[in-house]
């Protein structure tokens, strides 16, 4: 008689659990959507500022634009998501995205970059966002949740750093055309196949429990061990709060948070796009900006990506902000 795995609580779980592959491709993910980031933009401002004859505070528009072309996109994705999941999303946004930036490299005209910008290249960026990744994630973990997303963000961490660092290299080689073609060519190379290979919506559509708890057969038939209880597993898996949208939108800690961080990204946007021309402006060679950055940014490149792994993803599992 053939045992079904997934019912007998005796069958052997697998050595990996599938969510840690989804974790991989969120690395893959926020790396490319860190091409068309106010960071990687820096690069570009005096050549084609310069070319395209345009002021740089018409210039810094653009990234106004763009921010508010991605607030009307980003509140559309969630129910999407919740419905079919993120894998079509992340397909769509990297294919967006390097379509936007090849056409970049054609641009001859300041408006023609900015409709390019402003369409193509910011909605491929707010379909590769976090939000997407991380909803996604969330659905295959509980218990290691903070700790799947910290290692996922690894790769916005790692971008951050080195894409600037790279894209000033390519320009000084092939120019900034140039080097716009070659991102739009990577950002789907890195995304489109690990997203339709490995991303799946949840882990009850292929059999599975978050976390990879066993199924919940097993874990009634199980004997008490030393080990952690079933019933605590059980009730990590229960604490998952589910909040509708009109419940959320009525919390004052929602709104908090939306103002903190949304005038956190507006100054960190306007520095980051301006500090390499800045660096220029003072003198130095297009080379000198990556000896002077590379330092500090790889510092706190590493200290964020490293501290949201590990420890602070795992100090939020232990310790939720709801507990505070």
């Amino acid at each position: 008689m053939t045992t079904n795995p997934k019912l007998d609580g005796r069958a052997i779980q697998p050595r990996y659990f599938y969510g840690w592959y989804i974790v991989g491709v969120g690395i893959l993910v926020n790396i490319a959507g860190t091409f068309a980031f106010s960071s990687t933009l820096s690069i570009f401002l005096k050549p084609i500022t310069e070319e395209l004859n345009v002021s740089r505070g018409a210039f810094s528009l653009i990234r106004t634009f763009e921010i508010g072309v991605a607030a009307l996109i980003v509140p559309l994705l969630g129910p999407w998501i919740d419905r079919h999941g993120g894998r079509g999303i992340l397909v769509l946004g990297v294919l967006m995205e390097g379509t936007g930036l090849l056409l970049s490299s054609l641009v001859q005209n300041f408006w023609q970059f900015v409709l390019v910008r402003c369409s193509l290249v910011i909605a491929g960026e707010a379909l590769l966002g976090s939000l997407v990744i991380n909803v996604t994630i969330a659905q295959w973990f509980v218990r290691k949740r903070g700790r799947a997303m910290g290692i996922a963000n690894l790769g916005t961490g790692i971008a951050k750093f080195s894409i600037p660092l790279v894209a000033a290299s390519l320009f000084v080689l092939i120019g900034w055309r140039g080097t716009w073609a070659v991102f739009g060519i990577v950002a789907p190379l890195l995304v489109v196949a690990p997203a339709l290979i490995f991303v799946r919506r949840s882990p009850e559509d292929i059999g599975l429990r978050p976390d990879g708890e066993p199924p919940v057969q097993s874990l009634e038939q199980r004997p008490a061990t030393g080990e952690a209880s079933s019933a605590t597993q059980r009730r990590s898996l229960a604490a998952d709060t589910v909040w509708t949208r009109g419940e959320v939108l009525r919390l004052p800690t929602f709104w908090l948070l939306v103002v903190t961080f949304g005038i956190a990204s507006v100054g960190i946007a306007g520095l980051n796009l301006h500090i390499f021309s800045y660096v220029t402006d003072i003198g130095h060679s297009p080379l000198m900006p990556r000896r002077l950055w590379a330092p500090s940014r790889s510092r706190s490149s590493a200290r964020h990506s490293y501290g949201a792994c590990s420890p602070t993803g795992s100090i939020s599992e232990r310790f939720p902000a709801s507990s505070f």
